[in-house]
C-alpha cells in the first residue's frame, strides 16, 4: 500500500523508500525549483518552491535533491541528501525561509501570519537530514 494518493504521484514517479529514508524520483517540478530547494506540491503533483509566507506556501514535501531536466527532479522526502549544499552549520537547526522561496535559514521567521517549520539539521556543512518538524503560524 502506498502512502501516496494515486492522484498526487504520476505515473513516470517513483516513490523510493529504504532504511535510509524516503526518496520521490522523476517528479513533476516548476522550472524554478533548484537543487536544494524546500518545496510543496500542488494538487496536481508538481513540485513548487516553498515558502513560509503563508500557509499555502509552507506545505514542505521535501528537499530537491537532483534535476534530470527543467521539469522533473527527485525530492528526498526524509534521511539524508547528498552532497548538495555549501555550508551548512551542523550545530543549528534550519528552517523553511519567509523572504527566499525555497530556501533554508538558521533563523526561524518572526512575522505576524508567517509560518515556522524545522526542515532538518546538517548531517555536515554539505549534507542535510530531512526531518520535518510540525509548522506553526505566527500570532
Amino acid at each position: 500500500m502506498s502512502i501516496f494518493h494515486e492522484a498526487s504521484t504520476p505515473l513516470n514517479s517513483k516513490v523510493v523508500a529504504s532504511s535510509s529514508g524516503i526518496l520521490l524520483t522523476n517528479v513533476p517540478c516548476d522550472p524554478t525549483v533548484y537543487v536544494g530547494a524546500a518545496v510543496r506540491m500542488d494538487s496536481l503533483g508538481t513540485a513548487y518552491n516553498a515558502q513560509a509566507n503563508v500557509e499555502a506556501n509552507s506545505n514542505v514535501i521535501g528537499i530537491v535533491q537532483a534535476k534530470s531536466s527543467s521539469t522533473l527532479c527527485d525530492i528526498r522526502v526524509t534521511g539524508a541528501t547528498p552532497a548538495i549544499f555549501l555550508s551548512l552549520d551542523p550545530t543549528k537547526e534550519y528552517f523553511l525561509s519567509e523572504t527566499v522561496a525555497g530556501g533554508l535559514t538558521i533563523t526561524p521567521p518572526t512575522g505576524s501570519g508567517q509560518i515556522v517549520l524545522r526542515i532538518g539539521q546538517p548531517l555536515s556543512a554539505t549534507r542535510l537530514v530531512v526531518n520535518k518538524g510540525t509548522g506553526f503560524k505566527r500570532a
